[in-house]
């Protein structure tokens, strides 16, 4: 669907409409993809500049005014469990809980654009470092959106969603510029969702359920996998270390209701950590910045 670029103040209250501001991103930790290849360039879009320079995989940029490369691009997956309306009354689709990048600007930047180019029907949800929130769906052309103005200095929290929730997961490649002729046609194209190798050294085929072990099993994941997080289900019995997980212990779960707001966000894994103290494997995530200890058990590919 194409839409009006709408801002919105932290509160929710709209305070000024356009039809061509668009707005830029960053975020967390989350969503950067490290192991997708660089998107092949292709020819640009009408009046577009073919980008040349590779895609880097971050969860967190920072910028100051006259940066380069110009256009900065990185790569990820969109989408996620939460409706981007929360965020702001004009916010369409659905975003993960935590942002795909932190954009940090050391300075304020005009005329900064944040553009997005996706297979999918993809969506920007901004949040500046004042609480602005900007919001697009179609601004740089179905189905991308693209967002732009003057980002002061400080700390931007970019999301990139997916107009429908079937599509979270799907790969895109995003770019910061001041150069008004880069669009989405000039992105090349963009990856595809990411997904874990088929063969890797340690083991292949299903998620690992098991429990009890001093040692992870970890299955076909490696760094750079991408998995859906699960709430983690309980485990007891031998711990693995010649000890007990008792029910309604702390390890029979190894759970802190702060992982929450993170089930059901398709991630990539950052760290292979071996087995918690019940015996369970457990990796480390981008999706909350590597924060807490997740079980391999309870994910899906």
């Amino acid at each position: 669907m194409i839409d009006r670029v709408q801002i919105w103040a932290a509160h929710g209250t709209r305070v000024m409409t356009s039809s061509l501001l668009s707005v830029l991103a960053a975020g967390c930790c989350f969503g950067g993809v490290p192991n997708i290849p660089p998107p092949p360039v292709t020819s640009p879009g009408p009046g577009g500049t073919t980008v040349t320079a590779p895609p880097v995989a971050a969860s967190a940029i920072t910028l100051a005014p006259g940066f380069a490369p110009d256009p900065t691009l990185t790569v990820g997956n969109a989408g996620g469990p939460v409706e981007a309306s929360t965020m702001g009354g004009s916010c369409r689709g659905t975003i993960g809980a935590a942002p795909n990048i932190t954009l940090t600007t050391t300075a304020a930047i005009s005329g900064l654009r944040v553009v997005v180019s996706s297979p999918q029907d993809t969506t920007l949800v901004v949040r500046l470092a004042d609480g602005t929130v900007l919001c697009d769906d179609d601004g740089g052309g179905y189905p991308n959106p693209m967002v732009s103005g003057s980002f002061p200095a400080g700390s931007h929290s970019i999301y990139v969603g997916t107009y429908s929730p079937t599509a979270t997961g799907a790969g895109y490649t995003l770019a910061f510029t001041t150069n008004p002729t880069v669009n989405a046609g000039s992105l090349g194209v963009a990856p595809p969702p990411t997904a874990p190798p088929t063969t890797i050294a340690g083991g292949t085929g299903p998620i690992p359920r098991n429990c009890g072990s001093p040692i992870g099993n970890f299955g076909p994941l490696s760094l750079g996998s991408s998995v859906v997080l699960g709430v983690h289900s309980s485990y007891t019995g031998p711990n693995g270390s010649g000890g007990t997980v008792l029910p309604g212990s702390a390890d029979e779960l190894n759970w802190a209701p702060d992982m929450q707001p993170f089930v059901g966000q398709r991630t990539t894994v950052t760290s292979l950590e071996g087995a918690d103290t019940a015996g369970c494997t457990v990796i480390r995530v981008a999706a909350d910045n590597g924060s807490h200890f997740w079980r391999v058990r309870d994910m899906t590919l």
